[in-house]
């Protein structure tokens, strides 16, 4: 705990610097010191997916990051002491209770970041993903290795960039850097809901109570985490300026729904909210957008670019524009498609023959009440689709929630011919769950009473973890003393490595028990020998370096029938 709330000091000197700078250079004249802690998360994973193009997510970049912050404390130091100033005034204006509450939080948060990993995606692609940033950058044809990896996300960017891996191996604790921002946000919102009487700052005030959600995502880098975080703060600006929207907070709002689409791309729909501000004050503003719409082509051309070097698709995972930007250690395309249509099968807990033969409402009624746990999420997302119509019509019949839930109907649609998971879509349950609750509960003190009962059940499950899934046998079981110092490591796999080789691939594999596409903390490169003749055996090919240097990559062999 005490190793990540040091970290936690840097990073938050490091993007609140970086914050500042890009709300100067872009003009939208924020002054919210935890939106321009995330500006400066934004900048930091641009400045990081330009760097792995040419080298390493390491020391060197730090060093660059370090200049940087330099020259910038130098040219805004009184905007920081302003801002710093002003933050510590609205932390002193909080009640007792709201003070109790965040330190209590903080240091759950802590304990929970410095707690073992219990998340499957952390052990099957997470942790190599970041340790591939942290020790070549983007390599070409990664994919070609291990087809998890081509989903390098923008949020493993910026956790590569603050993982500190030439000092310390077991920081990975962005997650919980960003709860404990967003609820700093929520409780000051709330506390202003005692004067102000907004229904938005009402609505994000809510927010703590979602917290034992949040914490099942804190102790690994999940990127759906992350979407969740930065799409409330995106919410609770477009409904609040909704009716008077200014150029610098559209821009704001652009910036925040780019960082949510380069940290999960399933996150798309969400660019439908911004543009709809812009529809509906085309005249007023299409001309003062130019400057993000820069940033816009720049972040685009960055996922394009990041994809093209890892998978060889352009818009991975889907196929379009692959033979426009054709590459020589693109991924085999009936590999792409087997991974892609085996994953939505999975979602929706249908076998092969039933994707194919049964009705789209058969496979709908499966996905909906026989996916176990799944189901529960499943019919509360459907329960909500059909109960927030009437709400809004009843009690809230205005143009600004309207348009959030018909973008959440598109979202909807968007996973069912993608990947529909639940997860995928509750930033929006989140918010409207929140639009409930504030209906029925409008005073703070009440609110302040089920924040403290929400941190009981996450002190349970501190101690008692959740374990997400039953493919994994887990080390660690829980909190141990020892995390007061000192964070857990950060794959909590039970398992041994071995190394391998075929032809001239030379790879470290967990041993023969764990589930085939785990690779968790091993040496690079590292993937599971059972993964690697599964596809050889399949599909007839398998991975192979590009040269004697890992850092050029790998391409996909096609081997013969009868090799």
């Amino acid at each position: 705990m005490l190793l990540i709330l040091i970290s936690w000091c840097y990073i938050l000197f490091t993007t609140l610097t970086l914050g500042v700078a890009f709300d100067k250079i872009t003009k939208l004249k924020s002054t919210n010191f935890v939106v321009l802690i995330f500006l400066g998360l934004f900048t930091t994973t641009l400045l990081a997916s330009f760097w792995a193009f040419f080298g390493r997510i390491n020391i060197e970049f730090h060093l660059f990051l370090l200049a940087i912050n330099a020259v910038i404390c130098f040219k805004y130091k009184s905007e920081l002491l302003s801002l710093c100033q002003t933050f510590f005034t609205e932390i002193a204006a909080l009640s007792k209770a709201l003070k109790l509450f965040l330190f209590l939080l903080a240091i759950l948060i802590l304990a929970k970041s410095a707690a073992a990993p219990y998340f499957i995606d952390n052990e099957t692609y997470y942790i190599q993903t970041i340790k591939w940033l942290n020790e070549y950058g983007f390599v070409k044809g990664l994919a070609n290795l291990h087809i998890f990896l081509a989903q390098t996300s923008g949020w493993h960017i910026a956790q590569s960039a603050f993982s500190f891996s030439f000092l310390y191996p077991n920081f990975n604790d962005l997650n919980g850097f960003s709860v404990l921002l967003i609820n700093l946000f929520a409780v000051l919102k709330l506390n202003a809901f005692n004067s102000t009487k907004n229904r938005e700052a009402l609505l994000i005030g809510i927010l703590p109570i979602a917290n034992l959600f949040f914490f099942q995502f804190i102790s690994s880098p999940s990127p759906d985490l992350a979407v969740y975080v930065i799409s409330c703060l995106l919410f609770y600006y477009f409904l609040k300026h909704f009716y008077s929207i200014t150029s610098e907070v559209l821009n704001l709002i652009i910036i925040l729904a780019l960082f949510i689409i380069y940290i999960k791309i399933t996150a798309l729909p969400i660019i439908l909210l911004p543009i709809a501000l812009i529809l509906l004050n085309f005249k007023k503003l299409i001309l003062k957008i130019d400057q993000i719409a820069i940033v816009s082509l720049l972040v685009l051309g960055l996922f394009i670019a990041k994809n093209v070097i890892i998978s060889g698709y352009p818009l991975f995972p889907s196929t379009y524009f692959k033979d426009t930007i054709a590459q020589s250690y693109a991924l085999p395309i009936e590999i792409n498609q087997f991974w892609f249509n085996t994953a939505k099968m999975y979602d929706i807990v249908v076998n092969r023959s039933e994707f194919h033969y049964l009705s789209s409402f058969d496979i709908f009624i499966k996905w909906l009440f026989f996916s176990k746990i799944d189901s529960v999420f499943n019919c509360t997302i459907l329960l909500l689709v059909l109960i927030i119509p009437v709400f809004l019509y009843r009690f809230l019949n205005t143009k600004a929630y309207w348009v959030l839930y018909l973008t959440m109907l598109l979202q909807l649609v968007f996973l069912f011919l993608s990947s529909p998971q639940y997860r995928f879509i509750l930033q929006f349950v989140l918010i409207f769950g929140f639009l409930l609750i504030a209906h029925f509960i409008k005073k703070v003190k009440p609110l302040v009473f089920l924040f403290y009962v929400s941190l009981i059940p996450i002190v349970i499950t501190l101690i008692l973890p959740i374990q997400t899934s039953t493919l994994l046998h887990y080390a660690d079981k829980s909190f141990n003393l020892e995390n007061v110092i000192f964070p857990s490591k950060n794959s909590n796999v039970k398992t041994t490595y071995y190394k391998a080789k075929i032809d001239n691939l030379s790879y470290f594999s967990p041993d023969s028990k764990t589930y085939i596409w785990v690779t968790g903390n091993g040496n690079l490169p590292c993937v599971n020998e059972v993964q690697l003749k599964y596809f050889e055996q399949g599909f007839f090919y398998i991975p192979q370096q590009r040269s004697t240097d890992l850092k050029d990559g790998f391409y996909a062999q096609k081997i013969s029938v009868h090799e």
